[in-house]
């Protein structure tokens, strides 16, 4: 049973749930203090959205696999597009079927059912609403009709979900009510879970052409101009919280999520170089943060992708950290 459980949570990707668990815990610790604080709806509403995000990889996998056929899969495959062509090997080595894949998906949707149907009775409609909204996007990021994955809209979409549902949900549930504070960080939040996917899209932007996936950035047409969208959206979130600092909507002690500037920076240049000097070389820094199973992918020359990758999201787990020990700070009396 453990290795089947370390099976599926390393299918589902249960490393990139920071994107949005880190969100939802902030969310409880602004939460935290209310006249109606409850810890324990709280905590559910933290560990619905850990399901919810593995549930959502583990669908994307499979309406992926069907929407690309073998053929393809090979072509990326010999051409050197290891990134995209080895998505879903698990199904595509036969460890598993695309039918139990759906089945695990399911289960995890129907304990976070049970999860929604218990808040709801402890908070009321609007958490509802926010797990409502956010189960509708996730599932049709890659589920037909919509797919907006497919259609330009994939990163935005996911943005929003992990940014303002997750933590207005989160908030709601835990406290029967939306902190300004909670509003204010889910922006610049949002902003930067975005950017992980635009990155991401970015790099796997011919192959994703080659499946007829439209992107945001293949809708930007090159590389070069996918810099555009990139600068907005990294600068879009460090003046929102530049905002909220200066005009006193936050306190002071949060202005520390400015330390993630050099990470935004490095992630720049390097998306710069890729634009420009494809061929040049990635060189990994300690400071850029954990960097998971680097030797192995040097070594089968997915270093350029993945450094890109694991830098938009010590990005964003940066910054959210930072936030997180700065709310602490200020329910403590420290900020």
């Amino acid at each position: 049973m453990l290795k089947r459980t370390c099976f599926w949570l390393q299918n589902a990707r249960w490393h990139s749930t920071a994107q949005s668990v880190l969100p939802a815990v902030l969310a409880l610790l602004l939460a935290w203090g209310g006249e109606d604080f409850r810890p324990l709806c709280g905590l559910l509403a933290v560990f619905g959205v850990f399901l919810g995000h593995l549930a959502a990889n583990l669908l994307d996998d499979y309406f992926d696999f069907y929407c690309q056929s073998p053929e393809a899969r090979e072509k990326l495959l010999t051409e050197g597009k290891l990134a995209r062509g080895m998505k879903c090997a698990y199904l595509t080595g036969g460890q598993t079927t695309p039918r139990r894949l759906f089945g695990v998906a399911s289960l995890l949707c129907a304990v976070l059912i049970a999860v929604g149907v218990f808040l709801l009775l402890r908070r009321g409609w609007p958490v509802a609403l926010c797990a409502g909204i956010g189960a509708v996007l996730l599932f049709f990021y890659s589920a037909p009709p919509f797919r907006f994955s497919f259609h330009g809209l994939g990163e935005i979409v996911v943005g929003v979900i992990f940014g303002p549902i997750v933590m207005c949900g989160v908030a709601w549930s835990a406290a029967g009510e939306i902190a300004p504070a909670v509003w204010i960080l889910s922006i610049p939040i949002g902003l930067l879970v975005t950017n992980i996917l635009y990155v991401h899209s970015i790099l796997d932007m011919n192959p994703d052409r080659q499946i007829h996936k439209t992107t945001l950035a293949v809708l930007c047409g090159t590389p070069k101009k996918g810099l555009i969208p990139l600068a907005i959206i990294l600068m879009g979130a460090y003046c929102a919280a530049t905002a909220a600092v200066a005009l006193g909507e936050l306190p002071l002690v949060y202005a520390a999520v400015f330390l993630t500037i050099p990470l935004a920076a490095a992630l720049w240049c390097s998306m710069v170089d890729y634009a420009f000097r494809p061929e040049k070389n990635v060189v990994r820094r300690r400071w850029m943060g954990p960097m998971e199973y680097w030797d192995l992918f040097v070594e089968k020359g997915l270093d350029w992708f993945l450094f890109r990758w694991f830098l938009a999201r010590n990005l964003e787990t940066a910054f959210c950290l930072l936030a997180i020990a700065a709310a602490v700070c200020v329910k403590c009396g420290l900020g």
